[in-house]
């Protein structure tokens, strides 16, 4: 299935996907991007020819973009992770005018946003945290809050910040986070990470608000379970946590904190289910 970058639709959409909110700085990320477009800044038109998800467990997405393999910038030579920056290569500095989209409160353009001018996505865009200070592709304490601040300002279920380092396919050896919008799930919103055990953690708030880890619990999988979905080991290690703190939580409130978005959705169907039971 093809994809034009005019269409603001994703090439694929997983089974479940969800209508998107936006925010202002969604909107205004979008129309920028857009206008850049109709102004032929880019190097092609983002024209994702086919796409397919891969077989397995992970359900990798692929996508053809030819334009990109052969229309974009040569990528710097990179032989090492601390790679100085170099100026005589190519950098951010040297953007145009018409490739910088929004400034991100600074009078001296410090903190950008620009367009990737070979996208690989709707409103592919470039983080530049601190331009000016001519930094190599390692992420520091500032860019990390700015792309976190991103993500505050953005109503978007599929707004996604990415960085790539040195000799992780960075072409450019300056400072940048990837910013673009993406309509299937990421494999980190719907499963856990399956290894050969349970753990859990119980966590107490101190006085400041902030939560104390007091207690761990763990133990080898057994192998019928181990063959288990994420979504039954998930429940496992709450179910196993509970029961063996039960001396600490009997006739207390308690909060089971869960990274995995399997478990809400279960609950958020077994109260509907129950509702309309009972209706």
């Amino acid at each position: 299935m093809s994809y034009n970058s005019s269409t603001e639709a994703n090439c694929v959409c997983s089974e479940d996907i969800k209508k998107d909110e936006e925010s202002n700085f969604d909107l205004v990320l979008k129309e920028k991007w857009m206008e850049a477009q109709k102004n032929e800044v880019f190097r092609y038109i983002l024209n994702i020819q086919d796409s397919k998800i891969l077989e397995g467990k992970y359900h990798f997405l692929v996508q053809l973009n030819i334009d990109r393999g052969y229309k974009r910038r040569s990528p710097e030579s990179i032989i090492s992770m601390n790679q100085p920056f170099n100026e005589k290569d190519f950098n951010f500095i040297k953007l145009v005018s018409e490739e910088q989209i929004m400034n991100l409160n600074n009078t001296d353009k410090d903190d950008i946003i620009a367009i990737n001018a070979s996208p690989i996505e709707y409103c592919h865009s470039l983080l530049l945290p601190q331009r000016c200070k001519q930094l190599p592709q390692l992420v520091t304490k500032h860019s990390l809050v700015k792309a976190v601040e991103l993500f505050s300002l953005s109503l978007s279920s599929y707004i996604r910040v990415a960085f790539n380092s040195l000799c992780a396919f960075a072409s450019v050896n300056h400072l940048h986070w990837h910013l673009y919008y993406l309509k299937w799930r990421m494999l980190l919103e719907y499963i856990i990470q399956v290894g050969i055990g349970l753990g859990a953690v119980l966590k107490q708030p101190r006085d400041n608000g902030i939560l104390q880890p007091i207690a761990y619990f763990s133990r080898k999988l057994k192998l019928t379970e181990s063959k288990k979905k994420a979504f039954h080991l998930e429940c496992l290690v709450i179910k196993e946590a509970i029961l063996y703190w039960q001396h600490c939580l009997i006739g207390r409130n308690f909060t089971v904190l869960s990274f995995s978005l399997i478990i809400f959705e279960a609950l958020l169907f077994m109260i509907i289910n129950n509702y309309l039971h009972k209706s």
